[in-house]
């Protein structure tokens, strides 16, 4: 008669967990199931913020809910990033940002409240963008030559504006002084867009800003294109020089965005974002989005993407190391 019991018990409680293992399951194929908060790590108007709206969009209209983007920029993106690093890992709070929060971020601060190798979940790369080195139209600038020329008479006079220490605007400006011996004053933002504006409005002599950013200001004629950062020229800026084309040798910054969770989200999660990502900027009308904004579609799994912030990590620590950019 006991053993009867138990095993009645037995079957019970074999019953029970597989029934809360189906619904479980069936709870994350119907993820999401309320409205999903994106933040973005930057101020408004930058190309994280056009992405990551874009993005919220495209997964909107697959998934059925709202991808409701929030800002939440400073630090070179790192108070931003710690919203989703702290948050549940259940796919409500997404982070849409570039390579400095997740990957240079531990070689410049003592004090990082996160661990980006331990803190996120990579769930799809959605693009690369080149930079564009700009001054103002009215600068006596009109070529790399000269500004590199005009840095080296004026040794830490010149200023250049960036959206943070360690992003990429500062990484490419410091691979440009390295390349031509020249010396800046760095000017941190909390986003390109408010350094656009001091740009424009005289406060800063050059920028390097990604493209997407940068194409209206050119296209109102308020800035001049001086160079790309890429190897090859933007289909965006056909007529703009690569850094190589002026001059600089061997000059590359790329720089990238892609979407990630908290921790511990579940697979179920993470592959179903990822096959909706993939399926939006992996065909014509979705990569165009970001085709038109000087951006180059590299939709992949969610492992590639680890892979890829990885290398991206120890590339950043190299260029870092080498220029001697302090912890703050």
């Amino acid at each position: 008669m006991k053993s009867e019991h138990r095993h009645y018990w037995s079957r019970r409680l074999a019953g029970a967990a597989a029934a809360l293992l189906l619904g479980t399951g069936a709870a994350l194929a119907q993820y999401p199931q309320q409205p999903v908060k994106v933040v973005v790590p930057f101020a408004p108007g930058g190309s994280n913020d056009v992405v990551a709206r874009i993005v919220g969009q495209q997964l909107g209209e697959r998934l059925g809910q709202s991808f409701v983007v929030e800002n939440r920029p400073g630090a070179s993106g790192t108070i931003g990033a710690d919203v989703v690093a702290k948050s549940r890992g259940d796919g409500y709070t997404l982070l849409v940002s570039s390579g400095t929060p997740l990957a240079a971020s531990p070689y410049l601060y003592s004090k990082l409240p996160y661990d980006p190798s331990v803190d996120f979940t990579p769930i799809v790369r959605i693009a690369t963008q080149s930079a564009v080195l700009m001054v103002r139209a009215d600068s006596p600038v009109r070529d790399v030559a000269q500004l590199a020329e005009l840095a080296r008479a004026k040794p830490g006079t010149l200023t250049f504006g960036t959206s943070g220490v360690g992003s990429t605007e500062h990484i490419a400006t410091t691979r440009f002084m390295m390349a031509t011996g020249t010396e800046m004053i760095h000017v941190p933002y909390k986003g390109t867009a408010p350094a656009i504006t001091d740009l424009i409005g005289g406060n800063l002599d050059m920028i390097f800003v990604p493209v997407p950013t940068a194409l209206p200001h050119l296209q109102s004629g308020k800035l001049r294109a001086l160079a790309v950062s890429t190897r090859e020229r933007s289909l965006s800026l056909p007529e703009v020089p690569t850094m190589h084309e002026a001059g600089i040798k061997d000059f590359e910054a790329l720089t990238w965005i892609g979407l990630v969770g908290p921790a511990g989200l579940p697979d179920d999660v993470v592959e179903r974002l990822n096959q909706a990502a993939r399926a939006a900027f992996g065909q014509p009308a979705g990569a165009r989005q970001l085709t038109e904004l000087g951006l180059e579609p590299a939709v992949g799994s969610a492992a590639e993407f680890r892979q890829f912030i990885a290398e991206d990590s120890r590339n950043y620590a190299a260029i870092i190391t080498a220029a001697g950019i302090p912890k703050q």
